[in-house]
């Protein structure tokens, strides 16, 4: 949820299957009116990484992920 406490986001693991495997979907929906904005903002891993764990908006379009690999 951001900071005003408007938007959630919601981020898949890991990328989509028959997706770029090195880019995450982040989705984007409207708590205010309650429905899915469409908008879809891309997480590029690291190239050791291979999925994410966490995900923290800071607002601004700005987050913070934990990424793992697989080891």
């Amino acid at each position: 949820i951001d900071p005003a406490r408007t938007r959630l986001y919601a981020m898949l693991e890991a990328a989509p299957v028959g997706g770029d495997p090195k880019r995450v979907p982040i989705l984007e929906y409207d708590l205010v009116a309650g429905r899915w904005t469409g908008a879809v903002h891309w997480y590029p891993l690291d190239p050791a990484g291979t999925a994410v764990g966490e995900l923290t908006t800071l607002g601004a379009g700005r987050f913070v992920a934990i990424e793992r690999d697989s080891t």
